[in-house]
């Protein structure tokens, strides 16, 4: 009898054991399947743009900017006005820009209005931004001011943008940079000459692929920086504009971009008004012969 009392409690202890051994695998295995879940979740987490979490598609997001000069020497100032009554004196304080925005993005669609002011010539206040787009795919957020094009990581699908309305002219790198995103504010002679301003009424498709990239706009021809008839059109003849061209990240901190950029349209002259012929005699001599 006392001999059988230990063989009993070894076969209580394994029949134990034998029962707790499955127990474990199947809380193991539970484990193991949430923690490979929240892996999977937090790899999706990440590879979502920073841009596209900050921004939500319901809210309108409102940002500015003032860029105030105070020129304090010109050699060409002067004391008095011209024969049109302007003033010549340009040693003075002065609004270059005033930037008020205000944009939505709401999936498939984009909106945004930007109001500009400045005392070049006199207190002024001028819409400089009106757009409406259309984009494929919903989620992927809008290349503006708010939203860095450099922080939009490509995940290697198609996309492409149609916009309309008053928008920065889709030629070269410069023009249609933001103000505010450049080492200086100011545009160089080239871009002023063939662009006295970045913004013009058009239709415009913008769009990429892994890392390609293509711009391509039809306008006006006359910016709303033209001396003469500025965000008008006094002729029927439209503007083509097109940029193709590639980017990528080399390292975190280092965006290289390119491209290639053309121009065609046809300028306005003003012209004369028609008139019949006419024979006109001058006595030079005055002897009226």
């Amino acid at each position: 009898m006392a001999g059988s009392l230990p063989f009993s409690k070894g076969l209580v202890v394994a029949a134990l054991l034998s029962i707790a051994a499955p127990a474990r695998a199947d809380e193991n295995a539970s484990l193991e399947a949430r923690v490979k879940r929240l892996e999977e979740q937090a790899a999706k987490n990440e590879a979502k743009p920073a841009a596209e979490t900050a921004r939500r598609p319901s809210a309108i997001v409102f940002s500015g900017f003032a860029h105030v000069d105070w020129v304090m020497f010109r050699q060409s100032s002067q004391n008095e006005i011209t024969q049109d009554g302007e003033p010549l004196n340009e040693n003075r304080f002065l609004v270059r820009r005033g930037r008020l925005r205000g944009e939505s993005d709401r999936g498939y669609f984009h909106g945004a209005v930007e109001i500009e002011a400045n005392t070049i010539k006199g207190p002024i206040v001028r819409p400089i931004n009106v757009e409406a787009s259309f984009k494929y795919p919903a989620e992927r957020p809008y290349p503006s001011p708010v939203v860095d094009p450099a922080l939009v990581r490509d995940d290697g699908k198609p996309w492409f943008i149609v916009t309309t309305g008053l928008f920065r002219t889709p030629y070269g790198f410069e023009v249609p940079e933001p103000e505010n995103s450049r080492p200086w504010l100011e545009r160089t002679t080239v871009s002023n000459a063939l662009f006295p301003q970045s913004f013009d009424l058009g239709l415009r498709v913008l769009g990429g692929y892994r890392f390609a990239r293509y711009s391509l706009g039809i306008m006006n021809g006359a910016p709303i920086g033209e001396r003469a008839f500025p965000g008008r059109d006094p002729n029927e003849s439209k503007d083509l504009v097109f940029r193709v061209g590639a980017t990528t990240d080399v390292t975190e901190s280092v965006h290289v971009e390119g491209g290639l950029s053309g121009l065609t349209g046809r300028g306005f002259h003003r012209g004369y008004p028609a008139t019949k012929d006419q024979v006109v005699w001058r006595d030079l001599k005055e002897d009226t012969v």
